[in-house]
């Protein structure tokens, strides 16, 4: 192979995926084997005996070979003794693997392994009996089985054919997981998996084509799109993507979300804000290791090191091992549309660059992306890689659009017509709502009497708290009653607190924290204030104006295209214009047009609309 395979099989697990990977690349189709597996392979039982008892012997099956997925110590079907046409193999061992890659038809009641992926000659079905399907369940409370079935989830996305016993069993199947409108497959209830009349109607299902008994009521016209919301930080994004997917209307779409279950499961914050999701919404997670060959790993692994991909051979490479990670993935769903969101991640523009047709693949960029990746973020220049293969590359506002335009198009041979603009979804009647909550009380008593200057935002350079600090500190000596709250946390806030206690601003200056809900904190404030270099659109900007609060922003990138045509107040990109301005309103100077928040709502809405349209 030219490289070194040892360093992508450290462990049982990631050399078996390997293998398994190489093996549905290599081995041809066997037309005339069947693979079972009953109860993950702890006996052979349930439907998957019933059918193998059906075709055993049977003159339409003469010449197939029957191969059993059996875990140690599991008891092997009774009628296999001195069958050449039985072979039993042990689950997870080389030989399973090899037919599970091989093997013309799938029969199983249970899911089969994370890394397992239907090529698109098999066929499979899930003899599913009603006693597998995991709840749905993504709240803030959940148990360390968050997400629990995500695994079987993927497994109805991959079977083109599951028999459920009734219609209650298939409700709790389809709408348990999570998946009844991404299945693909055909569905049949065939009665009670007891009885042997049941397995009859599976086989015939799976075998002969016999659809009496399909079911077709899970099937939808809506549009279906799947998006990436990055991993759910309590962040501008999150909120972004929320309000979009709140505002979206469900008799339109059909929505699902994917996920990073390892990532989101041990932050309860995260898992906050996921359950922010309307209930409509599908939440898919993401299972286990990526299906990658070896060849695939090195050129992954290779590419993360560098950030860059060196070669149009490594290119292919990749293309295929991410279209593969995303068909293990997502199975057989198909989208009109799959929308990445989040677009820092590196991993996941890979993927959802690589979304089998017809999905129209959307990225967003948030901000300006080129000094996003040489200020805050390194690993973006990664991502740019693969926004050849997007149809759709869009910005929040129209300078953010023409920066990222002018910057990458050239740079990375893209045409200036995948460029678009969508700006952030607001919900003027749910900030409003959430406004009327209680101040936090510590917060209160601080500004109570006092003139109250507000941020919002992470504490992180960008943001540059540190030149509002200074401003405030020359508005403070001239209005003694003013005071600034600092809402958000971040790697600065050790940095920013010295600099309080430096400049004397101790009782003047609070740094609040994150907030689940700042609201509050827009509710309560006089004027409010952002300090950043730049932004994709600031939407606490938005947000402000959506409760009627006098704004006052530098005048950079993303700021300039809400607050151009006179809603709030620009100001020089310095602590000197910040403080101009706070002076300015303490002052009376301040004027300002009003907001038409609702109106701002529709047609962020309606560009959305018209971007998956067109």
């Amino acid at each position: 192979m030219g490289f070194d395979t040892r360093p992508f099989e450290t462990s049982a697990t990631q050399k078996a995926v390997a293998n398994y990977a190489e093996y549905r690349q290599r081995l041809a189709i066997r037309e005339k084997v069947i693979l079972y597996e009953s109860d993950l392979g702890e006996a052979a039982g349930g439907q998957p005996l019933a059918i193998f008892g059906h075709l055993l012997d049977h003159p339409g099956f003469s010449g197939f070979l029957h191969v059993w997925s059996l875990a140690k110590n599991a008891p092997p079907p009774p009628a296999h003794a001195g069958r050449p046409d039985v072979i039993l193999v042990a689950k997870g061992s080389d030989r399973y693997l090899r037919y599970l890659a091989e093997a013309r038809y799938l029969v199983s009641n249970a899911p089969l392994p994370a890394y397992f992926s239907r090529r698109p000659e098999q066929s499979y079905l899930l003899a599913w009996d009603g006693s597998t399907a995991a709840a749905r369940e993504k709240g803030p409370a959940a148990d360390p089985g968050f997400m629990g079935h995500r695994n079987m989830a993927r497994n109805i996305l991959h079977a083109t054919h599951v028999a459920s016993p009734d219609a209650q069993a298939s409700d709790l199947l389809m709408h348990g997981n999570d998946v009844a409108s991404a299945f693909a497959g055909k569905l049949a209830e065939t009665g009670d998996p007891r009885e042997d009349l049941s397995a009859r109607r599976a086989t015939d299902f799976f075998f002969r084509g016999e659809e009496s008994r399909l079911v077709t009521r899970y099937r939808s016209d809506r549009e279906r799109l799947l998006f990436f919301g990055g991993h759910f930080a309590p962040n501008g994004i999150t909120s972004s993507c929320i309000d979009l997917l709140r505002s979206l209307p469900t008799e339109k779409y059909d929505i699902s979300v994917a996920i990073d279950t390892n990532i989101v499961a041990p932050k309860p914050d995260n898992r906050a804000k996921l359950a922010e999701l309307p209930d409509a919404l599908h939440v898919l997670g993401r299972v286990g290791l990526a299906l990658f060959t070896h060849e695939q790993r090195w050129a992954y692994e290779s590419f993360h090191a560098m950030g860059v991909i060196p070669s149009e051979e490594m290119r292919a490479v990749l293309t295929a091992a991410m279209r593969g990670e995303f068909e293990r993935t997502f199975g057989s769903a198909r989208w009109k549309a799959v929308v990445n969101f989040e677009g820092f991640t590196r991993f996941w523009a890979a993927m959802f660059a690589a979304a089998p047709a017809p999905a129209d693949r959307i990225i967003y960029l948030h901000n300006d992306m080129v000094s996003e990746s040489k200020t805050r973020v390194p690993a973006l220049a990664g991502v740019f890689e693969f926004y050849r293969d997007y149809a759709k590359l869009v910005s929040p506002s129209p300078s953010v659009y023409a920066l990222n335009r002018a910057n990458l198009s050239q740079a990375y041979g893209l045409p200036p017509d995948r460029f678009r603009i969508v700006g952030n979804v607001i919900l003027p009647a749910s900030l409003r709502e959430r406004a009327g909550e209680p101040l936090r009380e510590d917060i209160a008593e601080w500004a109570e009497g006092r003139t109250l200057f507000a941020t919002v935002g992470r504490l992180s350079l960008e943001k540059d708290h540190r030149k509002l600090i200074f401003a405030f500190a020359d508005v403070h000596r001239a209005w003694p009653q003013a005071r600034l709250v600092i809402v958000g946390d971040g790697p600065m806030r050790e940095a920013l607190q010295r600099q309080i206690g430096e400049l004397g601003l101790q009782d003047a200056v609070l740094l609040a924290g994150m907030m689940h809900n700042p609201m509050p904190v827009f509710a309560r404030m006089d004027c409010f204030v952002l300090s950043s270099n730049h932004e994709g659109q600031g939407i606490v900007l938005l947000e402000a104006l959506v409760l009627a609060k006098p704004v006052i922003s530098t005048d950079v990138v993303g700021c300039r295209s809400v607050l151009e045509n006179g809603e709030g107040m620009l100001v020089e990109n310095s602590a000197a214009g910040l403080a101009g301005g706070m002076l300015a309103f303490l002052e009376g100077r301040y004027e300002a047009r009003p907001f038409a928040a609702d109106a701002y709502a529709k047609t962020a809405i309606d560009a959305f609309n018209a971007l998956i349209e067109g």
